[in-house]
């Protein structure tokens, strides 16, 4: 049957947290479309049977008071079930909704699926110019009404609206074609159920692929977690990716607040289970990096290993090098190219007459005076502060709180001098967290950290 003969049932909810194998519905509301054209409208509030934590109330205004007479999921599920089976099932990020709706579908018994269709992947493919495409952004742009956002009526009326729009404003084909590019079914490996691409939902994760003997194979990231995965399977190259696609047979995945969530469960499923396929990560490889001694006498640089730099928050460090013999071949390539002095950048350990590099005239004379010293620091400041490591800001940790732009519901990764503690979204396991103490330096760790504490974006940093 043709989508153009099935219902369309455009679907929000409102939910206590990000996660549907630990978090509740607690508000849904629809709109389904017949082949006829008409319409019927239902909405409810849930009951989660848990607590709606404080900051899910101050985003959807919905209070533990409001649900507390509410349904419980299974008392509005076969009514909810006869609007949606059958159906194509449309939302804003559709992955959520529903794998949120098929989770509590499963906790009573009751077996759910169908075809998805993301209004944000219409919005991608239909306005590719636009800077967002979230839902406040497409409210915006269009002026659509949307009386209380993040209530379930109010978002799904918003988002028809967009869906109407797009079906008025452009040529049949190109309306139908956008449609056709979600719906299609892709080519698949030979051991690979559709479903299980159908399940992948549209935002951050990290997802695994198992061959038929369950063995992990590849553990991976992205913030589109379906489309990286279609990319498999189409980038046979290597003889490598062909044996891994080949043998594929079941992909797992959780979902997760944003990009660095992403990378550091990329990187902690990495080292604790060890895919066949996936590069080695660096782990507690001994980095070095050149510190700049000396400021009161004459700077020179030392090679130390990252891991105390970071333990002992020592300042005035350059670069990065995975060992003492490329970290001097770049000190003796840079003093070369930038006619630096030998002694004065601690090539040399004498201090008196001129530096060999001065003898066979690579030096610009800082050793004989022909430069002052202090000229001869500043012209090697301005070489290296490029590569100058950022240094740990406070003597405790800090968290880096990343909130989910889809759901609202945010997670802390905390940090102590680089080292990564782990990561929370209740108090209770913050304060968990918080009391770990034996964890070692890690290199890959301490580059996500630097990542984002150079650039943190959207992310909000907190001292603890």
């Amino acid at each position: 049957m043709s989508w153009k003969d099935k219902k369309w049932v455009f679907v929000d909810i409102e939910t206590t947290g990000g996660r549907q194998t630990k978090n509740r519905i607690i508000e849904i509301a629809l709109i389904v479309v017949h082949p006829s054209g008409k319409e019927d409208r239902w909405q409810s509030l849930i009951h989660p049977d848990c607590v709606i934590p404080n900051h899910i109330t101050a985003i959807t205004h919905i209070t533990n008071n409001m649900v507390l007479d509410a349904p419980r999921f299974n008392e509005i599920a076969q009514k909810l079930y006869s609007y949606i089976d059958g159906a194509i099932f449309v939302a804003h990020n559709v992955g959520f909704d529903y794998h949120f709706i098929r989770s509590e579908f499963q906790r009573i018994g009751l077996p759910y699926k169908s075809r998805k269709f993301c209004t944000v992947q219409l919005s991608r493919k239909l306005f590719p110019e636009a800077r967002s495409h979230s839902l406040d952004s497409i409210i915006n742009n269009f002026n659509f009404r949307c009386k209380e956002r993040h209530r379930a009526m109010d978002d799904i009326e918003a988002t028809k609206s967009f869906f109407d729009l797009c079906k008025n404003r452009f040529e049949k084909d190109s309306f139908e074609a956008a449609i056709d590019f979600q719906l299609k079914m892709p080519s698949l490996p030979p051991n690979l159920d559709y479903e299980q691409i159908d399940d992948l939902p549209d935002s951050h994760g990290v997802y695994e692929f198992y061959d038929k003997n369950a063995i992990l194979t590849y553990i991976g990231k992205s913030k589109n977690i379906r489309k990286r995965v279609l990319s498999h399977f189409s980038n046979l190259k290597s003889d490598r990716s062909k044996a891994m696609i080949g043998s594929l047979n079941r992909i797992e995945y959780q979902s997760t607040m944003g990009e660095m969530h992403s990378l550091l469960t990329e990187a902690t499923w990495v080292k604790l289970k060890s895919p066949l396929y996936n590069k080695k990560l660096k782990g507690n490889q001994l980095y070095k990096t050149f510190h700049l001694k000396g400021y009161d006498q004459i700077p020179q640089l030392e090679i130390l290993d990252l891991k105390n730099v970071c333990k002992k928050s020592i300042p005035d460090c350059y670069g990065l090098f995975r060992s003492i013999q490329t970290a001097k071949k770049f000190l003796a390539n840079m003093v070369s190219e930038n006619k630096l002095c030998d002694q004065l950048t601690g090539i040399e350990n004498s201090v008196k007459g001129p530096c060999f590099s001065y003898q066979i005239k690579k030096c610009s004379g800082a050793c004989v005076h022909e430069i002052t010293p202090q000229k001869h620091f500043f012209q090697l400041l301005k070489i290296l502060n490029p590569k100058k490591l950022a240094k740990w800001p406070i003597d405790g940790s800090l968290g880096f709180e990343e909130i989910c732009p889809i759901t609202g519901s945010k997670a802390i990764h905390i940090f102590r001098k680089w080292i990564y503690l782990g990561s929370g979204e209740s108090d209770d396991e913050i304060h968990e967290i918080l009391t770990v103490s034996d964890t070692p330096f890690d290199y890959d760790f301490f580059k996500i950290a630097l990542k984002f504490l150079e650039n943190p974006g959207a992310i909000k940093i907190r001292k603890f």
